[in-house]
């Protein structure tokens, strides 16, 4: 993996080799890679140091442990763990915390999760869309039901009057605006509507100065 001996020694003999064995801790596979790197000054170099950092790391320096009982039991073993390695599964030579188990399971199933995320956030907005539609909606039906039942309702009170004496269009509607001030208070969408319609009407009935004032109050309201 590095082009290297796993130990640097002072001299080169068969007793200076089996003392780092037994002795010395060997040097870590990327750093001696990065620090080849730093000397050559080479791209691959420095790749090679990033990839292998961690799980390759750890294969290396578990199957060079000093302690019989730390290192891989058997060929078999050391092989499945490279295997796990280049399936981007956990490997054994590691501690198997939650976080390294998420990021193995992330780089896995990256493209996955990201279209997962992806159609998620998409619902969501697709939702929201719809909840603001449908509020929206209801929003209007009740805004126009309010305007409905005041007009019903403003009809409905002028009845007995207007039996008698004829029917008052200027007072009646004098008598709406009287009536949205008051019943339509706390809705003020419909009450300016109601004072437009309201305008329109006297408008037609040749009083265009009350029409103004009106549509002046419109504003206001808006």
């Amino acid at each position: 993996l590095t082009d290297c001996k796993p130990y640097e020694l002072t001299r080169q003999t068969d007793a200076a080799w089996e003392e780092a064995i037994l002795g010395s801790e060997p040097g870590r596979p990327s750093q001696v890679a990065a620090r080849k790197a730093r000397e050559s000054g080479s791209l691959h170099d420095k790749r090679r140091a990033r990839l292998l950092a961690g799980d390759l790391d750890n294969i290396v320096l578990k199957a060079l442990s000093k302690q019989p009982e730390q290192r891989y039991a058997s060929v078999e073993a050391l092989a499945q763990d490279l295997r796990r390695y280049l399936d981007g599964d956990p490997v054994h030579a590691r501690a198997q915390n939650f976080s390294y188990r998420a990021r193995k399971y992330l780089r896995r199933h990256a493209w996955g999760l990201t279209a997962g995320a992806s159609a998620t956030g998409l619902l969501a907005v697709a939702l929201t869309i719809v909840s603001w539609q449908a509020s929206k909606a209801m929003q209007e039906a009740t805004r126009a039901q309010a305007m409905q039942d005041f007009v019903i309702a403003l009809f409905e009170n002028s009845g007995d009057a207007s039996s008698t004496r004829g029917l008052d269009v200027r007072a009646l509607l004098d008598a709406g605006i009287s009536r949205a001030d008051t019943e339509l208070a706390s809705q003020p969408q419909a009450r300016a509507e109601l004072i437009g319609l309201i305008a329109t009407l006297r408008s037609g009935l040749g009083d265009d100065a009350e029409a103004l004032a009106l549509l002046d109050r419109q504003q206001d309201i808006f």
